[in-house]
């Protein structure tokens, strides 16, 4: 964000009952605001219930394999 400090923010406001025995979370509505104006909303007709594994919650790392271009995509780093 060019190192200046703004603010951002996300809402998230359920519309419907979660569906835990189908494995599906509420519906709702998020909206995205930055430095306190709307700048984005959606709708999700369902939500991923939050699953905390072994491995517990993080945000930025993923345990698994890394994704890579050059396998999934047959991109190479140099294209």
């Amino acid at each position: 964000m060019g190192g200046s400090k703004r603010s951002r923010s996300v809402e998230i406001e359920p519309t419907g009952p979660p569906q835990l025995a189908t494995g599906l979370g509420a519906a709702g509505n998020a909206q995205l605001y930055l430095d306190g104006v709307l700048v984005a909303q959606a709708h999700f007709d369902t939500t991923v219930p939050i699953v905390f594994r072994i491995e517990g919650l993080s945000c930025g790392y993923d345990f698994g394999e890394a994704a890579s271009c050059t396998r999934w995509c047959g991109i190479s780093p140099a294209s």
